[in-house]
């Protein structure tokens, strides 16, 4: 009757879903079942526990040397991502796109360069100085545009005796950011001036 329950129990559905783990002592009591109740077990010498032991060591190193070498490629790849992502923005949209803003800022630029060339043969100086400041906010460091306001300042002062201060500081940013150029011709003429 008991092996029929027992029988009966192993035929219903298990109700987990893994098998359950055996433990060392059942393992244990198995072994001992299948060797008639004695067990020979050998006794390990120290020799041989030193060479289990830098067995056990030298297998853990490896498997930390490759752990950090996989961790350290792995991040390796994270960081170029990472830089070059915003650089994968750049399709052919964003290159046109700054394309674009160059083309208009370089448009803008001589626009405002030959307005106030117009303004400076009308004899409007301070029309002039106004587009040739214009200038500078688009290219700073352009040396048409630091030239030209430079002359205007100095037809200002000569005719209108206005500005005469700032054409002198004109004048030396020019000769400072562009030695290579001559400026003999705008320094004789704004030396002889007749300054108030």
């Amino acid at each position: 009757m008991i092996k029929t329950l027992r029988n009966n129990r192993n035929l219903l559905r298990r109700k987990r879903m893994y098998d359950k783990e055996r433990s060392f002592l059942s393992i244990k009591k198995e072994y001992l079942k299948a060797a008639e109740g004695k067990i020979d077990l050998k006794k390990a010498s120290k020799e041989d526990l030193l060479n289990i032991r830098r067995k056990v060591l030298a297998a853990r190193k490896r498997e930390t040397l490759l752990t950090y070498s996989l961790l350290i490629i792995v991040i390796c790849g994270m960081v170029y991502l990472v830089y070059q992502i915003p650089s994968w923005d750049k399709g052919p949209d964003q290159l046109e796109r700054e394309i674009r803003l160059e083309t208009e800022k370089s448009n803008r630029y001589i626009y405002l360069l030959t307005d106030g060339d117009q303004w400076l043969k009308k004899e409007k100086w301070h029309n002039a100085i106004f587009q040739y400041q214009k200038t500078l906010e688009i290219y700073p460091d352009n040396y048409d545009a630091v030239y030209r306001l430079t002359l205007a300042y100095i037809y200002c002062c000569l005719h209108e005796n206005k500005d005469c201060e700032l054409g002198k500081r004109s004048l030396k940013r020019l000769q400072n950011y562009f030695p290579e150029t001559d400026h003999r011709e705008l320094v004789e003429i704004y030396d002889n001036m007749e300054l108030p």
